[in-house]
């Protein structure tokens, strides 16, 4: 059986390459859009601010995010006006999108995050989340690339306190994020490629 190396990553903060120096904000955020998602009272805002550094910089918070603009990933379960399967065996996987990430190879991920998500495939945008923050939903992907691969996952843990990375949670509006991600990645053959606990 021929061996390809593959890279997987998971990317927090877009940086640049070049080491800088800590930068500080303070206080709340000012918010710039209400909400990406609304899903009444199924869902958190899902809000996106910006906030000035004590050296000036402006930033995106939560983060910088493209959820207006890229394909969005194939619902599982989604009760924010998705499908809502029952179980996998009620997939039909020609039915979703064959995303192109420039190559021949066909790959099928299952996705579950917490909150947000922006799956990278050799450096190409290939779809995100359609759930900003809550209600918790899964999503599939196709795509077709070529080997190795390198993936790459922009997590996001919203927040419903800008600019202070807070969220509400048991019984209280200032409780830290706790984000995460599964994910499983196949050939078109079903054979695993990546899994998030190896």
């Amino acid at each position: 059986m021929k061996k390809y190396s593959l890279i997987f990553g998971s990317i927090f903060l877009v940086a640049s390459v070049v080491a800088e120096q800590p930068t500080f904000t303070m206080g709340p955020a000012t918010q710039t859009h209400a909400g990406l998602i609304n899903c009444g009272g199924k869902s958190r805002p899902s809000a996106v601010g910006e906030i000035q550094s004590e050296d000036g910089r402006v930033w995106v918070v939560p983060a910088e995010n493209n959820y207006e603009r890229a394909p969005k990933a194939e619902d599982l379960f989604n009760e924010c006006g998705g499908k809502v399967l029952k179980s996998l065996a009620d997939l039909n996987l020609s039915d979703v999108a064959v995303m192109d990430a420039g190559g021949e190879e066909e790959f099928i991920v299952y996705l579950f995050p917490d909150n947000y998500f922006e799956l990278y495939v050799n450096g190409i945008l290939v779809a995100v989340d359609p759930v900003v923050f809550t209600p918790f939903n899964s999503t599939v992907v196709r795509f077709k690339a070529d080997r190795p691969l390198t993936i790459a996952i922009k997590m996001v843990d919203w927040e419903e306190t800008l600019g202070l990375g807070m969220e509400s949670n048991r019984g209280t509006k200032f409780h830290a994020g706790d984000g995460g991600l599964v994910a499983h990645f196949q050939d078109a053959k079903g054979r695993s490629v990546a899994i998030t606990d190896d």
